[in-house]
């Protein structure tokens, strides 16, 4: 099952490609690197869930259980890197020089807590230059992310080519001739959080029986009523 950061795509825009998530793309890169490189398993926020450290629960980027390893990486403009040139952060109004001293002092905090392997935005964008990491990252994050708007019939298309693949949300109509025989499947899916006290008697004692849905989790369930 693909992983990362994905790219979705609706009729109101167009069908025009949008990223799942505005920041960590970089550092996912670096990150994937490493495990392949290093033939190692880091856990991050694309893959899991996004590690915190310590009684601060301070978030890092990654961390491998098996070497109790931390990996932070650094963007340039907001951990106050020396490349650069503006003295002050103009989105939260800190000096550079104040995001430098804050970066030191938690990279000093996590080191209490296992090895810190550090990275900084711009060694990282010209170390992904040469020909290996960059053979990588060209198979590993291929380009399927055009700048140009798409028709519903031009999705359609490169989904039946293979050249789109991931969920779909649509609607469905029932021809008039086979609505008699799907009258009594629900109108609607959709997600919801489920714990034992929603599903029945038999899936409830089968849960307690093997221990399972000790927390609600979420899935996707047929419905008479629900909104879109």
């Amino acid at each position: 099952m693909p992983t990362g950061c994905y790219i979705y795509r609706t009729a109101e825009s167009n069908f025009k490609p949008k990223q799942s998530r505005k920041y960590g793309k970089t550092s996912l890169e670096w990150l994937e690197w490493l495990s392949h490189s290093q033939n190692i398993c880091i856990k991050h926020q694309f893959n899991g869930k996004e590690q915190r450290i310590g009684h601060r629960h301070l978030p890092v980027d990654g961390w491998c259980a098996e070497t109790k390893t931390i990996y932070k990486f650094h963007g340039c403009f907001f951990h106050g890197c020396p490349c650069q040139e503006e003295h002050t952060n103009t989105v939260n109004g800190k000096s550079m020089a104040d995001l430098l001293s804050t970066t030191k002092k938690n990279t000093t905090y996590l080191k209490h807590y296992g090895e810190v392997i550090e990275m900084w935005e711009c060694q990282w964008l010209d170390m992904r230059t040469s020909p290996d990491i960059k053979h990588f990252l060209d198979s590993k994050f291929p380009n399927c992310n055009p700048k140009w708007e798409m028709t519903q019939q031009q999705v359609l298309k490169n989904i039946v080519d293979g050249n789109l693949f991931g969920i779909v949300e649509c609607d469905i109509s029932v021809p008039d001739h086979l609505r008699t025989y799907f009258a009594e499947m629900q109108p609607i899916f959709k997600n919801a959080n489920i714990s034992r006290d929603d599903i029945g008697e038999f899936m409830y004692s089968y849960a307690i029986k093997h221990d399972i849905l000790k927390q609600p989790r979420r899935s996707l369930i047929g419905s008479y009523y629900g909104e879109k």
